[in-house]
């Protein structure tokens, strides 16, 4: 069996199921994930093979052979849905990489056709910041996966991960689906479609998330957006000269800050000081 899905306008012909994206009918796909029985393992569980292809193996065993057009995966011990997790990070990011996107790790939501996005490491409180947000009427374009091209960022899915103890009482949800082994024991949450952004917004500003015992926003110099921006992109490589020229095009129009948020707070108060800073500067 098939699935077809649409991902930042590719369609996606799928030999697994993939429930957070979007289905779309179609009769030609532009790129394809199919299971294989045997694919190489990788050295350290990432390799890059040549310019066009990578390999890569998840915490679960399961092997992906990764190129422009398709991803390969061997599926170890049956562990189909948590292959099915793992393909929207490495795999589908590098994917997206070879067919001239930018893919970055972080959430993004939008408010009046402008996005906001919100970039760190994992842990930083991206996806739990664009879900208190979503609380204050702000639209999901998407959490874990930003895929820009030039300063546009694509919305490709209706579901955002939380905890059960932490995901907003207010906003109204269609499902949720556990997340199978998951460290922090989140589930998948299928927003109403009145929470989710149009398909492709502009970029308007960025905040790159740093845990502190102090709240503050910095505004940053092109310097060192460009630092932080580079730290949490996908490339191929740290020459990856075509990421380059894609980050500078995302710098050229739009501001960026630095978010220290005071982690012996709760959510609520710095997503009120971020809400707060918002208003102020772009949705007045």
């Amino acid at each position: 069996m098939n699935f077809k899905y649409q991902i930042a306008g590719l369609n996606l012909l799928s030999d697994i199921e993939i429930p957070v994206l979007k289905k779309k009918e179609f009769s030609q796909p532009d790129i394809t994930i199919k299971i294989k029985l045997n694919i190489q393992s990788p050295k350290n569980n990432f390799q890059i093979l040549d310019a066009n292809s990578i390999s890569y193996k998840d915490k679960h065993g399961n092997i992906f052979l990764i190129n422009k057009s398709n991803i390969s995966i061997c599926i170890k011990n049956k562990k189909i849905n948590e292959a099915s997790n793992s393909i929207l990070g490495i795999p589908i990011g590098f994917l997206l990489q070879k067919n001239h996107f930018q893919v970055i790790h972080g959430s993004s939501i939008a408010y009046e056709n402008s996005a906001i996005c919100f970039f760190g490491k994992s842990t930083a409180g991206k996806s739990s910041m664009a879900a208190s947000l979503v609380e204050r009427d702000f639209k999901l374009v998407t959490e874990d996966l930003c895929i820009i091209k030039n300063t546009s960022i694509f919305n490709f899915s209706d579901w955002i991960k939380s905890s059960e103890n932490t995901f907003p009482k207010k906003i109204d949800f269609k499902k949720r689906i556990p997340i199978k082994n998951d460290s922090r024991n989140r589930m998948h949450f299928k927003l109403d479609d009145e929470h989710i952004s149009q398909e492709k917004t502009n970029i308007k500003a960025v905040y790159f998330l740093n845990n502190s015992k102090r709240r503050s926003i910095k505004k940053l110099g092109k310097a060192d957006s460009f630092k932080y921006l580079f730290s949490y992109a996908y490339r191929t490589n740290d020459a990856d000269i075509e990421s380059f020229k894609k980050l500078s095009m995302i710098l050229k129009n739009i501001d960026c800050y630095l978010f220290s948020r005071n982690i012996e707070k709760p959510l609520k108060d710095n997503s009120e000081f971020i809400f707060n800073h918002l208003n102020k500067n772009y949705f007045k």
